[in-house]
Order: C-alpha cells, then sequence, then structure tokens
C-alpha cells in the first residue's frame, strides 16, 4: 500500500515572498513517514530570497520541482504546478503551514479506505498566539469514510478541510475547472462547495496538519474584496438541482454572518453593506437580523469571537 502515496502522490506548494517559512514548509514534506513521489513548488514572482532557498535544498532532492512565473496570484501558482503534476493525486500545501510527518500515512488510510471519493479532507490545528485552535469537525472522532452531506458538515464545522489539508484525484480537480484565478478572496471556499456539490468528499479525522494563519492578511483582503464563494453562488443558484440550493443557501447565510461580524469588529462598513446585499437575496429575515445588528456595540462580537477562541484551544 505505500506506493499508494510513493508513486501516486505530487506535493504543490505555491510561493510568494515566504522566505522565512518555505524551509519548514519543504522539510515537513521531506520528513514524511511516506514520502510522497514528487514536490511541485511555483515560485509566483517572489521578490526575497526563497527560491534561493528552494534551490540549495534541490541539490539534495531531486524530488523537488520549482517553477518559476510571473506574478499570477496564489490560485494560478496552484493550478500551475497541477498541470506539471504527472502522478494520479495531488495534495497541496501553503509555504508558511506545515505538515506532521504522519499526514501521508494518514491520507494513505483515508485514500485506501474510499477509494471512490474525489477529494479527501483532513482536519488541521491553528498556531495562534492564544496556543494550538482546532476549529471543530461534525464528524465522529474515529471517522474515516465517505461524507455524507459535504455542504451540511463543512457549514457546520469550518476545520473539515483546508488548501494545506486538501488532497483531490488529478482528473476531478481539472474537472472542477481548478482554483478560480484573477481572485482574491474566497477562491477557497469557492473551490471546497463546487467540490462538494459535483464529487465526492471523504475525511479522515485525525489532525496532521498545522496552520500558521496571517490574520492581517486576512483583514486586508476584507477591506477591499467580496468573498467569490458569496457572490458566485448567490449569483448562480439556479445552477443547481433544488436540494443543493437549500444546502448552499444554509451554508452561505451562516458563513456570510460570520464574516458580517469579523467586519463589525473591524469596523469595515463598506464588506457589511455588501454582505448583507447579499443576505437580501438568500435570506429576509438574516438581512433584517443584521440591519438590527448594526446597532450592537462592535465589543459585543469581539467578546463572542474570543468565546469561540477560548472553546476550540486544545486541552
Amino acid at each position: 500500500m505505500q506506493s499508494l502515496i510513493h508513486d501516486d502522490l505530487t506535493v504543490i506548494i505555491p510561493l510568494y515572498n515566504k522566505s522565512e517559512t518555505i524551509e519548514r514548509a519543504v522539510r515537513s514534506v521531506l520528513d514524511q513517514e511516506i514520502q510522497p513521489n514528487a514536490i511541485i513548488i511555483v515560485d509566483d514572482g517572489s521578490e526575497d530570497n526563497g527560491p534561493f532557498k528552494i534551490r540549495d535544498i534541490q541539490t539534495r532532492h531531486p524530488a523537488i520541482k520549482l517553477i518559476e512565473q510571473e506574478n499570477m496570484g496564489v490560485s494560478a501558482a496552484r493550478n500551475r504546478g497541477a498541470m506539471e503534476s504527472q502522478t494520479p493525486l495531488i495534495a497541496f500545501l501553503d509555504a508558511d503551514d506545515e505538515w506532521l510527518p504522519e499526514h501521508t500515512s494518514n491520507l494513505k488510510n483515508v485514500i485506501s479506505k474510499n477509494e471512490k471519493a474525489d477529494f479527501y479532507c483532513v482536519p488541521y490545528t491553528i498556531d495562534s498566539p492564544e496556543g494550538g485552535l482546532e476549529p471543530h469537525v461534525s464528524l465522529p472522532d474515529t471517522f474515516n469514510g465517505i461524507i455524507p452531506n459535504f455542504l451540511r458538515t463543512y457549514s457546520d464545522g469550518y476545520g473539515l478541510i483546508h488548501s494545506s489539508s486538501v488532497c483531490f484525484r488529478r482528473s476531478f480537480f481539472f474537472d472542477t475547472g481548478g482554483f478560480p484565478e484573477g481572485i482574491k478572496s474566497g477562491e477557497d471556499i469557492y473551490l471546497w462547495l463546487k467540490s462538494g456539490l459535483e464529487g465526492v468528499g471523504a475525511a479522515i479525522k485525525r489532525r496532521t496538519v498545522i496552520l500558521h494563519k496571517d490574520e492581517i492578511g486576512s483583514i486586508e483582503r476584507r477591506k477591499k474584496y467580496v468573498p467569490y464563494h458569496v457572490s458566485y453562488f448567490t449569483e448562480h443558484l439556479n445552477d443547481y438541482r433544488k436540494d443543493q440550493i437549500t444546502d448552499i443557501i444554509n451554508f452561505l447565510s451562516k458563513n456570510i454572518l460570520l464574516q458580517w461580524a469579523a467586519a463589525k469588529i473591524e469596523k469595515n462598513r463598506w464588506q457589511r453593506n455588501i454582505l448583507r446585499s447579499y443576505v437580501y437575496e438568500l435570506n429576509k429575515f438574516q438581512w433584517l437580523l443584521l440591519l438590527f445588528s448594526e446597532l450592537i456595540p462592535a465589543r459585543f462580537f469581539e467578546m463572542i469571537r474570543q468565546r469561540r477562541i477560548r472553546t476550540r484551544l486544545k486541552n
């Protein structure tokens, strides 16, 4: 069974100005219990010495391939890595995150047990100033199987999937169209929802990925951009079956509420107004709720956020 990973898996790492963390990410792949077939690093026009560090590691590890391109965005870098891959399975890892040594063994277990799945989800831990956070995953503790309803499960626990923990069958990845390029916010969630609506997802509930989250970057994106998954699926609801439309509306309504609360804390009136306009198309009652919530002080939502963080801290 070891050949399932060693022969069939390529790891894709997009790189842009992450010279301080890229070595940690690559080392975490090189330290895996089961080595992948290849590691493709796509440098998206970095202006630091990250590519130089990769070329140095390459001299000792021929499985690493470095591709350099002009800056086109993280989605284009990920898609380029997928196009350059030659294995039936592809997994992604961001340049500032890392895998625990047993991550590929974890992937082997979920893939071998769920061969009919199109994509595979592994939960993760977030390294934060408050400590190790474990985002909720709405699955039993020993779960290893097909996700019964991906959108509902994901809506109930965002710890299910991330760009540093997901693995795709390469053919299915291209069937979905891959990551949408030229998008600044929400491109990941768009692909997760599209994959869940058009394919079969499987998961194993064992956390073997560590995220080192850049909250500042998230705040800056919220100041400038509408989340793509919100705009796309609101505008394309009629492309889906009635039961899927219900799941999409339920997911977006809950997701927008969380994003609106974050924008409230950040005093980002522009995004709050944009999000309310989309909620109006989806859920009139929630639109009224958000309208009245403008009267509530931001510190109230910050208290709720801090409470959520405490409940997610590792023991």
